[in-house]
């Protein structure tokens, strides 16, 4: 049910988790019905658990495509540009984290 399964993944035995946060935010303006209501109702309690989850997590990713809408294949390619321009900005953490398991033993 997490968005960003972070806390599972260490149940699962995950020493070091990498998590990419996608969530596009939460809409200031007001819901107009009921519907939009439940639905930005949703959007809250889905943000509520990745902020929990992420900080749980040794690296996020957040790829900047705010601007593009998850339905807009479009900018399939943008978006994918997006996020490896940010797995590239969280490399030096990931070989930061990467080099103290192999300073621990941990890594081979």
């Amino acid at each position: 049910m997490s968005p960003v399964a972070v806390e599972f993944a260490k149940k699962m035995g995950a020493d070091i988790v990498i998590a990419v946060d996608i969530s596009s935010g939460l809409s200031s303006t007001l819901p107009k019905g009921t519907i939009e209501t439940i639905l930005q109702s949703i959007d809250i309690m889905h943000a509520r658990i990745s902020e929990n989850q992420l900080k749980k997590a040794e690296v996020v990713i957040k790829p900047r495509d705010g601007h593009i809408a998850s339905s807009d294949l479009s900018k399939k390619h943008e978006a994918i540009l997006e996020g490896e321009k940010a797995a590239l900005d969280a490399l030096p953490k990931i070989i930061q984290i990467l080099n103290q398991l192999i300073e621990s033993g941990r890594l081979p």
